[in-house]
């Protein structure tokens, strides 16, 4: 079955961009996992595409973290029956940039017995546009929102999409903070995961992007949502001081609103 990945290492070598020189080490794996989870990430460096093909039984699943089992092992669509619509929405708020509601819908269908899904994620200038997928069972939906959140710290800070990338996969692989919660849904409060990264805090290189190097990420999935992405969110805090204390430079919010069905 074809596994969702995000980032690579192929991206951060040298000479393709200043940020690339500040990457740390991943934590060691055995050669399977490692490859494994190359594979799953791959695709999304060499061909901007959206889907990687990477059986994850190749390796041991304790070999990956414990987000990345979260985001890119499990089978986010195993419950949700083709032909089907997810829609999430979308909110762009803080001091930066003008505030944005907007949206995202999955759809999931069936071609000749293989299952498949294709994403409209966002319009007009925020659109991001990847090729629909075959043999999907993890939500796409997450990969669309890293990879458009890495094209946007590209066009805000002028750093390579290579670095940001590396970043956000070695962070999930390390220390990411994953947590036990609950949420609001459908009138009711469900268990939910919530999973936690600040990639870029401690970069040696924070200094040429020190606006957006306390940027942070929060992704919160559960099991009795469709598609079991509840939300995704990125954000960069304001100053502490001024006129502008308290409020959030950027921050960006997608949210799970509906299923419905296709036909």
């Amino acid at each position: 079955m074809r596994k969702y990945g995000f980032g690579d290492g192929g991206a951060g070598s040298a000479g393709q961009g200043r940020h690339e020189l500040a990457e740390g080490r991943a934590p060691a794996r055995s050669g399977a996992a490692r490859r494994a989870i190359a594979a799953a990430a791959s695709a999304i460096l060499a061909t901007a595409l959206a889907g990687a093909a990477s059986n994850a039984a190749a390796a041991d699943p304790n070999e990956y973290s414990e987000a990345e089992r979260q985001l890119f092992v499990r089978p986010h669509l195993a419950a949700v029956t083709p032909p089907s619509r997810l829609h999430y929405r979308y909110e762009r708020t803080g001091t930066l940039e003008p505030e944005v509601s907007d949206h995202a819908t999955l759809t999931l269908g069936e071609d000749a017995g293989a299952r498949t899904a294709a994403v409209e994620f966002l319009s007009d200038e925020r659109k991001l546009e990847l090729p629909e997928v075959a043999y999907v069972d993890g939500n796409p939906i997450i990969l669309h929102f890293l990879e458009r959140e890495v094209r946007e710290l590209k066009r805000l800070t002028g750093g390579a999409v290579g670095f940001y990338r590396n970043r956000i996969r070695k962070a999930l692989a390390g220390d990411a903070k994953v947590r036990e919660t609950e949420v609001s849904y459908n009138g009711r409060t469900v268990k939910a995961t919530e999973i936690r990264i600040d990639p870029y805090v401690d970069d040696p290189a924070r200094s040429r992007f020190e606006k957006f190097a306390d940027r942070y990420y929060v992704m919160v999935l559960s099991a009795e949502v469709p598609g079991e992405v509840y939300q995704l969110k990125a954000e960069s805090p304001g100053p502490a001081q001024g006129p502008q204390a308290g409020k959030a430079l950027l921050g960006e919010v997608l949210t799970f609103e509906r299923q419905d069905n296709a036909r």
